[in-house]
């Protein structure tokens, strides 16, 4: 009798060979495949078992980049304080390409980031904010600027068809560069175009400014103390003139938040001990600060530390976070932030909406400074005279209130730029406020509060009447009641702000098929420029 056959005309016992060489392929593949992975592992847990990496208990993944502002980020103490934690930390430097640092925090590749307010608002908006942002780092102060060569007087020169400004994409200084065309209504910056020259860093674009290719350079330090050293080349503005622009942050992916709470408030706490480590030992600070950046000299490293503001623990919950007894009056001034920087992004058409959805809170964390402060812990710091009245050995002074000057001074002031102009209207022939005017001098209340050192001259216009006179005399009591308006409900310095009233003198160029009614109710309108000491 014949063996059974399949229908295929296989035996029985040959298909069982087949399926049993296959099989065994199969698993021979598997074990190539398993066996490298199998045998690395044991070699790992052999190594950890037999030496001091044993002690880790975790694994922190922190990325940035160079700047200065990071640096207790990198110090010896932070990390020696991670390692006695049993972390086993790591600060990647992947030379600040902020769309990869958030692509990669979004896959998980990095537990923690570092970044400005408005990059992370704008590169990890693609990934749903992966992170929350826990506590911030510094503030820009006078780190960056924008600069100009001789043909380039005022602000308000950028806004010519044929200006070039070198500058470099996705960087802090190119949003003080957004932030200065939003505020000052630059309306040529707000889009591309020939006066945007892309660069490599701020050494390529002084580079370009020294050799003319540009009239203005968007540079961060040393290249702006260079710059000035240049003939002939002038700063226009920097951050050291204005607050709250370039907000350093730190964020944590929300599963590392989720998961391990505990790591978060572990490395949270160190932060702020490290940071206060450095800030009592002045000597250890700038002898690690210039290792860091690779200086000279701690000379070198002082110059470079001056344009940056540390932000302390205390400042953080105080005044950032909103954390606080009520005797300490606790500000929130991180979300307002987040909303002025969203709005600047809108402005300059970087953003077609507010991928937040008005909710700031949906990318802070403030529950580990919260659980820290209630446990009494200061890190060590208190409040400097930006936040305080009292003044601490830790302190960065705060702006000098301005001293009165003469009308004589007011005229030799140097002019910095004209705000952007927001209709504030007024009836026919009244100096009366409405509250729409109110609503719009409120809104510039919040660009002059970005600039607390420079001096404000209100100018009043009118629409031309039959007396120029009575034009003039009606204009500056316009631009007085704004003025009385800014000190009054705003608290500007009374010494800082002046009014003055043109009349008719600077009528507005006439838009094509504007009604001659539209256009004189065009010119009932007020003006804010900016002013400082030439020298």
């Amino acid at each position: 009798m014949e063996p059974v056959k399949q229908a295929g005309g296989l035996k029985r016992s040959t298909l069982g060979v087949i399926l049993l060489i296959v099989v065994a392929g199969a698993l021979a593949v598997v074990w190539k495949v398993v066996a490298p992975r199998l045998a690395h592992r044991q070699q790992k847990e052999l190594i950890e078992e037999t030496s001091d990496a044993r002690k880790f208990s975790e694994t922190l993944n922190v990325a940035g980049d160079s700047w200065l502002g990071y640096f207790v980020l990198r110090s010896p103490y932070f990390r020696r304080l991670m390692q006695e934690g049993g972390v086993k930390y790591q600060f990647l430097d992947d030379h600040a390409r902020y769309g990869e640092r958030m692509a990669k925090l979004a896959k998980g590749a990095y537990d923690i980031v570092v970044a400005t307010v408005d990059s992370y608002i704008l590169n990890a908006r693609g990934h749903q904010y992966p992170g929350v942002i826990l506590f911030v780092i510094d503030e820009s102060n006078g780190g960056d600027a924008i600069v100009a060569g001789p043909k380039v007087a005022t602000i308000d020169d950028l806004n010519h068809p044929r200006i070039r400004i070198a500058l470099t994409p996705a960087s802090p200084s190119e949003f003080l560069l957004k932030a200065t065309a939003s505020h000052f209504n630059l309306e040529i910056l707000k889009h591309p175009g020939p006066w945007r020259v892309e660069t490599e860093g701020a050494e390529e674009a002084l580079a370009k400014l020294r050799a003319n290719a540009v009239d203005a350079a968007v540079l961060w330090e040393p290249e702006v103390s260079r710059a000035l050293k240049l003939p002939g080349v002038k700063k226009l503005t920097s951050t050291a003139e204005s607050d709250d622009l370039i907000i350093d942050i730190l964020v944590a992916h929300r599963r590392l938040v989720k998961e391990k709470p505990e790591l978060v408030a572990r490395f949270v706490k160190a932060y702020f001990e490290a940071l206060y480590y450095y800030r009592k030992d002045e000597e250890i600070l700038l002898e690690q600060a210039a290792n860091d950046a690779k200086t000279a000299s701690p000379e070198d490293a002082r110059t470079m530390l001056a344009g940056i503001e540390f932000v302390n623990f205390t400042e953080n919950c105080h005044y950032w976070f909103g954390i606080g007894e009520a005797i300490f009056s606790p500000q929130e001034k991180l979300p307002e932030i987040i909303e002025d920087t969203v709005a600047i992004f809108r402005d300059t058409g970087d953003l077609d909406s507010d991928p937040l959805e008005g909710d700031p809170y949906r990318i802070m964390n403030s529950g580990f400074l919260a659980d820290l402060y209630t446990t009494g812990f200061t890190g060590g710091s208190v409040l400097r005279s930006k936040f305080s009245t009292s003044p601490t050995p830790e302190a960065t002074p705060a702006p000098a209130p301005l001293p009165p000057i003469s009308e004589a001074a007011w005229e030799k002031l140097r002019r910095v730029g004209t705000l952007k102009i927001l209709p504030v209207y007024f009836t026919s022939g009244s100096d009366l406020l409405t509250a729409e005017d109110k609503l719009e001098i409120d809104r510039i209340a919040k660009i002059l509060a970005h600039y607390p050192r420079y001096r404000i001259l209100v100018e009043g216009h009118s629409s031309p009447g039959s007396d120029p006179e009575a034009d003039r005399e009606l204009s500056l009591r316009r631009a007085e009641v704004i003025r009385q308006y800014l000190v009054r409900v705003h608290g500007i310095d009374p010494n800082r702000i002046r009014a003055v009233g043109l009349g008719s003198e600077r009528q507005l160029p006439r838009k094509p098929g504007e009604s001659y009614r539209a256009y004189r109710a065009r010119n009932q309108r007020a003006e804010f420029v900016f002013l400082e000491d030439p020298f």
